[in-house]
């Protein structure tokens, strides 16, 4: 009997590791803003193929990453997924607001949309960080003997950096777009009060 409770609490526990929810909704969140099946699989290979290849090249070329580079790049991980929780913060603000809006309820259904489509894009750049912070500490704990794994980690730090640009980017234009909406519904708020 003690033994199915500790077996129960192990899962519990192994549950809230479970990253497979962020990891399908940024795959449904590629889908949806793609106008097209052809465009969605462009997308994704642009995503997900492009840096592959690009990562590959940079192995074969023997490029490395040496002690200074892969300090830099933990550090900009972990900078990055500090600021990545703080627009998470930002974003629930924004999701609490948005019901206070005075819009259609199609505006509300596609700004919320867009806002959960962001969310997603900020908690997979969030897991892209820690996996690649967690790649970079692994590989600078091997012994220069371990040629094989060494290349191998290499190579998925270079996919994940390559990776981690294009969400960045993705998040950038992501939030552009949703400034640019709220400042333009508050220049026409701003135009309706000075009406009256």
């Amino acid at each position: 009997r003690r033994r199915s409770g500790e077996v129960s609490l192990k899962i519990k526990f192994l549950s809230r590791l479970d990253v497979s929810r962020i990891l399908s909704d940024e795959i449904r969140s590629l889908r949806r803003n793609s106008s097209s099946s052809r465009s969605w699989s462009s997308e994704a290979s642009l995503f997900f193929l492009i840096p592959l290849l690009i990562s590959a090249f940079l192995v074969w070329q023997e490029v490395g990453v040496n002690q200074e580079f892969r300090g830099l790049l933990i550090n900009s991980y972990a900078i990055f997924a500090g600021l990545l929780f703080g627009l998470q913060i930002f974003i629930f603000d924004i999701v609490s607001r948005v019901s206070d809006l005075k819009v259609t309820l199609q505006a509300a259904r596609q700004k919320i949309e867009k806002i959960r489509d962001l969310s997603s894009n900020v908690s997979f750049e969030i897991l892209v960080c820690l996996t690649g912070t967690a790649v970079l500490i692994i590989s600078s704990l091997l012994p220069s003997s371990a040629s094989l794994l060494y290349t191998l980690l290499t190579a998925c730090s270079f996919y994940i950096s390559i990776i981690f640009l294009f969400s960045l980017m993705s998040i950038l234009k992501s939030v552009h777009i949703l400034l640019l909406e709220e400042i333009s519904y508050q220049e026409k708020q701003i135009s309706e009060d000075s009406y009256y």
